[in-house]
């Protein structure tokens, strides 16, 4: 099956977890911005759905491979959110980093966000390469990092890519079961 992305139902917690697993300790590190235990990472998995965060997966070999999180930064005006990637170590490298960006940067665009940050490590290489490819305005301080990127405004055409996504999505989920 081709590799595919698609949102995440809370009941799918267990998924998000799995993948969380799979990540080697420096991808954790990368990710969490420090060394986290499984049982931290079943804990972030279970609660990632709560706050009006969307998870994607990237799917690929029947597993989840990557993962990116939308969390709106409640009571900010702007309206402001945070996005957080995770791929596994041996799929890094393959653009899926950037096609969970482009996701990620229509649904914030869909829900009116102006800004979304990308907080990462100063040596998360990988995360710099993908801020600077979509424009980020990159803030130093004490060892991190605050990549600001402007969604821009929504558009007939953003609202139309979400949902011909989501039903791609519901339809390869179904095919599944």
């Amino acid at each position: 099956m081709t590799p595919f992305i698609r949102k995440l139902w809370p009941h799918e917690a267990r998924l998000f977890g799995a993948h969380l697993l799979r990540l080697g300790p420096q991808a954790r590190r990368m990710r969490f911005g420090a060394p986290v235990n499984e049982e931290r990472l079943r804990l972030y998995a279970r609660d990632a759905f709560t706050f009006d965060a969307i998870v994607l997966g990237y799917f690929a070999d029947g597993l989840m491979r990557g993962s990116a999180e939308l969390h709106p930064l409640r009571h900010s005006r702007p309206a402001e959110a945070e996005a957080a990637f995770a791929i596994e170590d041996d799929w890094q490298g393959h653009g899926i980093g950037q096609a969970l960006m482009a996701r990620i940067l229509t649904l914030a665009q869909n829900r009116g966000m102006e800004r979304l940050h990308l907080f990462c490590l100063q040596e998360n290489r990988r995360m710099l390469h993908l801020a600077r490819r979509f424009d980020a305005a990159l803030t130093y301080e004490t060892g991190e990092v605050d990549a600001l990127v402007r969604p821009g405004s929504a558009s007939p055409f953003s609202f139309l890519d979400e949902a011909f996504d989501d039903a791609e999505g519901a339809l390869r989920m179904a095919l599944r079961v």
